[in-house]
């Protein structure tokens, strides 16, 4: 389709390749250019940072951040072993008016289990760990440390520095190669670019810090992601023992753009981070994704999942992490552990052969839905550590309708306990119905045999669906572009039955 585009929503401070005015922060001989140690370019500035018990670092003039901006500084520490803890302020990205004027965010120290080049970030409306003299804005931006004692050297290297909120990637498709995360990871990890958003930590994994938006929010720009067998790690940007350093949505995955499609097949998204969580957007666009699939997924606390109409989602595993929104979305042959209630919306049916275990937390149900007056069917679904009895705050699913009766016929699983806002709710067995075979985005309709009282069906089909049918006779009709109409009369649905379907080229058929 179109060649791959990858570009950082960031912008320059200093790059450190050339001489730079700074802002120093304490006392001793001042930060100057670096060609020995760097990260990006072809050098950086470093700084002396001595004395026991002393702030020293060094910031730029940074420009004017907009909401939502973080800072992210790349910084190396060459003497951990002469630097306090975190708790102590042992490394911190500063942000300011000047160098006697900014706000300390602690972001390490000597007591975290890594040292080397790493990039840290900060939101520079959070207030931070301390605040020095007065500062009146964000327009000056660096980093300094703590240091127990005296050093012999110059200690302190820092590189590039942006403000931002991540990167957009966008292209692929055949003839060219589809988008995957090492492609993104690789332009992300460039010695001329390093951004630090998206950085590859070993083979299939990555380090995530901010938002990659895959796809353009437009109808007309094409994009393919392709991927499978990843991890994802969003890091813990916000330790409990220092101020919080980031928004609770700076990082995740954004789906953007009617003309996009992403395919993620048994990829890991791990966040150690339980306040910045990381996020799956599929909602948010002006233009919708045209198609994103999750299949064998893993989930391990990572945040909240905006679905939309046009996602699919199947044999995936939730554990311990945020809300996931359908929207018209379907979720299949799925594990949730310990979750907030799946907001299923007004699509309860899209729900099937998916497994709940209540979060420990109080009042929590496992499903929340707002379907009104009518008849619904929930297939194959389990409900483990709900309370049992009926409008019960921690009941298994929650009706926010406030009126009319809702019947819900229930197969392949044993009957969950509901709350009601006030409608009445009628929960009942029935058999289950299997069609395999379908072609993909088939309709299928069904109705009590000989009548026109629709029991089941669904607008776009895969190529299984499975159906909780309370009749114990029904007629099947499936209608498919360039496939012949099919009807099957009287079929018996008393005990549950799997139905292989047969599709035939419609030969007629002509789209103009």
């Amino acid at each position: 389709m179109t060649a791959q585009t990858i570009t950082p929503n960031l912008t320059l401070v200093a790059d450190f390749n050339q001489s730079t005015s700074t802002n120093n922060m304490g006392s001793g001989q001042g930060a100057g250019l670096e060609t020995d140690f760097y990260y990006e370019g072809t050098a950086c500035y470093s700084r002396k940072c001595t004395g026991a018990g002393s702030f020293t670092g060094f910031s730029v003039s940074g420009g004017a951040p907009a909401a939502g901006d973080h800072f992210y500084v790349w910084a190396d520490n060459l003497t951990p072993g002469l630097t306090d803890t975190r708790a102590n302020l042992g490394m911190c990205l500063t942000v300011g008016s000047s160098g006697s004027a900014y706000r300390k965010y602690s972001v390490s120290g000597s007591n975290d289990p890594f040292s080397g080049w790493n990039c840290y970030v900060a939101d520079p409306t959070l207030t931070g760990d301390q605040t020095i003299g007065n500062p009146l804005n964000n327009q000056t931006v660096g980093f300094g440390l703590t240091t127990t004692a005296n050093t012999n050297r110059s200690n302190l290297g820092v590189d590039v520095i942006r403000f931002g909120t991540g990167l957009t990637a966008s292209g692929g498709g055949a003839p060219d190669p589809d988008l995957t995360f090492s492609d993104i990871a690789a332009q992300n990890d460039n010695i001329n670019n390093r951004w630090g958003v998206f950085q590859e930590i070993g083979t299939g994994s990555y380090r995530l810090q901010g938002d990659v938006r895959l796809g353009i929010d437009d109808a007309s720009s094409p994009t393919v992601f392709i991927d499978s067998n990843q991890t994802v790690l969003n890091p813990n940007k916000n330790p409990s023992d220092v101020a919080r350093k980031t928004s609770t949505t700076f990082s995740g995955i954004s789906l953007r753009g009617s003309a996009t499609s992403a395919t993620f097949t048994s990829c890991t998204f791990n966040s150690l981070d339980l306040d910045d969580r990381g996020f799956i957007d599929c909602d948010t666009a002006v233009n919708p994704v045209l198609s994103a699939v999750f299949e064998s997924c893993f989930f391990l606390q990572w945040g909240n999942f905006g679905a939309t109409s046009t996602v699919s989602i199947n044999n995936c595993s939730f554990i311990q992490a945020g809300v996931l929104s359908l929207n018209g979305g379907s979720v299949s042959n799925s594990i949730f552990f310990k979750c907030p209630p799946l907001q299923a919306g007004t699509a309860l049916e899209n729900i099937s052969n998916c497994s709940f275990t209540k979060a420990d937390f109080a009042f929590s149900s496992a499903i929340t839905t707002d379907v009104s007056a009518g008849t619904y069917s929930l297939v194959g679904c389990s409900f483990t550590g709900y309370n049992a009895f009926d409008d019960l705050l921690d009941s298994a699913i929650y009706f926010t309708a406030s009126t009319g009766t809702i019947t819900v016929n229930i197969s392949g699983g044993a009957i969950p306990s509901y709350r009601s806002n006030g409608a009445i709710i009628v929960l009942q067995t029935s058999s289950t119905l299997t069609l395999t075979g379908l072609q993909p985005n088939t309709e299928v309709r069904i109705y009590q045999t000989g009548t026109q009282t629709e029991v089941a069906g669904v607008e776009n089909s895969g190529t299984t669906e499975v159906f909780a049918i309370s009749s114990t006779s029904v007629d099947i009709v499936l209608h498919s572009l360039q496939y012949e109409y099919i009807k099957l009369i009287g079929v018996d649905t008393s005990n549950d039955l799997t139905l292989p379907i047969q599709q035939t080229e419609d030969r007629q058929y002509e789209n103009p």
